[in-house]
């Protein structure tokens, strides 16, 4: 059963949360049929169709219409603007995710859209649907009054944003998020990032980064390094403080044992490529052990794992996750070909590049040093400033 967040009453779209009065008349957004919001007290909200509607619309189409407007209602009417969405390209979130591991740093990766907003300078006075920018049509506009700072939204349900499209907002300098909705209920959805273009942005955010990573240096350091502050109202100690906490955390990286690549403790911490089938709940995890094949009494082919425990659902779709993933970090090779007896050849194989763990292990190392070694570069140019205005 179609279950709606929004329908038409006249030309006005409303959200379910928006609707009380009975004697209005309100409308399917995509078949145009009449139907009645259903609001009780145990079941979900909705808006529903009599039982014996022809509407067609697929649950993708609905989700990227539930989604786009959703997002514009944030936008216009919502102070908090909390969406959350998660650094995936920063490479400083790299770095942090590596110190991570070995400091108890307080998670910094995570932003919200007021935080994109607010970097702007702007709040919107509303969020627009499918406006026309140049050549293309976005599906979220936001702007101000003046149309400056403007930020474009694409919601990816089934087709992410064209090469060409993302190519024009990059050449014009206009700000995009692109993100992926998951409907939680006919109230709420949530978005995650998929792809963005923020220019500047990630600066500030980088900044801040840095200095939670020398406070806490400098908070870990301070005792063990045995130094006393020799005046209470300069700054200097504290930098001498700062400079020799980075340079023991390097120091204390450097001496630990290589990890080596036969060892289990090099996955300690790694990043796994989660695929999962479109709209589904995660119940429970299991780890695998056997997979097997084999084929219905019908002649069906189906997957099993844990010698039969549990049915592989919807393959194809979760093959089709996977394979999107890693075409967006690596360069995928798909082999054609095909059995004797076939005359089209298709595509019988992929080619994942896999990365050399020994290799990822040293990049790691020279990243986390290499940004320690920035803070110390730092330090020491802004050491040298205070003591040249303290010679003058």
């Amino acid at each position: 059963m179609i279950k709606l967040s929004y329908a038409y009453n006249g030309s006005k779209l409303h959200h379910i949360t928006e609707v009380n009065d009975r004697s209005k008349v309100y409308t399917c957004p995509f078949c145009k049929e009449q139907v009645w919001f259903k609001k009780g007290e145990e079941r979900e909200h909705h808006f529903a169709h009599q039982a014996n509607s022809n509407c067609s619309a697929s649950p993708e189409t609905i989700l990227h219409f539930h989604a786009k407007h959703y997002l514009a209602d944030l936008i216009s009417g919502s102070s908090a603007l909390n969406v959350e969405f998660q650094i995936l390209r920063s490479d400083h979130s790299k770095v942090l995710n590596d110190l991570r591991k070995m400091i108890p740093i307080q998670n910094e990766t995570n932003i919200r859209l007021a935080d994109i907003l607010e970097f702007y300078d702007y709040f919107p006075a509303s969020g627009e649907i499918e406006r026309r920018i140049g050549p293309y049509i976005v599906d979220v506009f936001a702007a101000n009054e003046e149309l400056q700072n403007s930020i474009c939204f694409e919601i990816f349900v089934s087709h992410q944003i064209e090469p060409d499209k993302r190519a024009y907002f990059v050449d014009h300098r206009i700000p995009f998020i692109e993100v992926i909705p998951k409907q939680l209920s006919t109230t709420q959805i949530e978005f995650t990032l998929h792809d963005y273009y923020l220019p500047g942005f990630f600066d500030a955010e980088i900044n801040h980064m840095e200095s939670n990573v020398l406070n806490y240096l400098f908070a870990t350091y301070k005792q063990e390094l045995h130094l006393q502050l020799m005046q209470e109202d300069s700054i200097l100690p504290e930098l001498h403080l700062k400079k020799r906490a980075v340079q023991a955390l390097r120091k204390e990286l450097l001496d630990q044992p290589e990890i080596g690549l036969n060892n289990h403790k090099v996955f300690e911490g790694a990043h796994y490529f989660m695929c999962q089938a479109h709209n589904t709940v995660i119940k429970n995890e299991v780890t695998v052990k056997n997979v097997r094949y084999g084929k219905s009494k019908a002649g069906k082919p189906f997957l099993t794992i844990n010698d039969g425990s549990y049915y592989v659902a919807a393959e194809t779709n979760i093959f089709y996750d996977l394979l999107n993933k890693m075409m967006r970090r690596a360069e995928v090779t798909a082999y054609v070909g095909g059995w004797n007896d076939l005359s089209r050849d298709q595509v019988i194989g992929f080619d994942f590049p896999v990365p050399n763990l020994d290799k990822v292990e040293k990049a790691a190392r020279r990243v986390v040093d290499q940004t320690l070694a920035e803070f110390e570069f730092k330090i020491e140019r802004r050491l040298q400033q205070v003591e040249s205005n303290k010679v003058k």
